[in-house]
């Protein structure tokens, strides 16, 4: 499979098949496939998620991870703890974010402190 890496850390990649055209989002030992616009929905909603008030809210479950990402379309969700969360939260940002993926091309990103 010909491929672009977009980014990488440690436990997971984001790259786009070039023969597919389709952005491979691998973590752990899941991997989803998407198109530029799901991507960044997808970008979006995990970036936005609040990763101390869901391990708060499943606190006592017994699950060991208590942080589930659904996956759209089907009934299927993965399973993060924080640090797991934190390293997914950068490897969108990164490849979402800053390679503008899904943005015009001429949009600029602007960072207020």
């Amino acid at each position: 499979m010909e491929s672009t890496m977009i980014h990488r850390t440690e436990r997971g990649q984001i790259f786009i098949c070039n023969k597919c055209d389709k952005y491979h989002f691998e973590f752990g030992n899941v991997v989803l496939a998407f198109s530029e616009e799901q991507l960044r929905e997808f970008a979006e909603w995990v970036l936005g998620l609040d990763g101390d008030h869901w391990e708060e809210t499943c606190s006592d479950t017994v699950y060991r991870r208590k942080i589930h990402v659904p996956v759209s379309g089907c009934h299927l969700r993965f399973a993060l703890n924080l640090e797991e969360l934190g390293e997914v939260k950068r490897l969108l940002w990164r490849a979402v974010m800053q390679h503008r993926i899904g943005e015009p091309q001429d949009r600029k990103v602007v960072f207020v402190n």
